[in-house]
């Protein structure tokens, strides 16, 4: 995890500075409104980022590789409602961990196949 927000960080930095360089260009032209510096990932705008392929790449890696946790840590969550599940109930329960655990390893083999 302390990777991935090096990573983020790092990213934040480039695309600022990729936004600089944008508010230089666009500082000449009145009326045209500067880009504000991103703070988290929630801030970057995807039309920033098709000047930069490799900024453009990173961003949707970073995004994949945070989607991957999701769905990691959503199964866990349903592996644990499982094991505190009633007896009464555990059935449905159950065949519902398991129709949403395939669709989870589904989506994590696209999400990695497209890294």
């Amino acid at each position: 995890m302390e990777n991935l927000k090096k990573r983020i960080a790092e990213f934040l930095e480039d695309y600022n500075a990729l936004l600089n360089g944008l508010n230089d260009e666009l500082s000449g032209i009145e009326d045209m409104g500067l880009n504000k510096k991103a703070k988290s990932l929630k801030d970057v705008k995807l039309a920033d980022l098709e000047c930069d392929e490799y900024l453009d790449n990173e961003y949707h890696e970073i995004k994949n590789h945070i989607s991957i946790n999701d769905l990691k840590k959503r199964s866990n969550d349903l592996i644990t409602l499982l094991s505190t599940t009633s007896n009464e109930h555990f059935e449905i329960i159950e065949s519902a961990v398991k129709t949403e655990t395939k669709k989870i390893k589904l989506a994590i083999a696209e999400l990695e196949d497209n890294n």
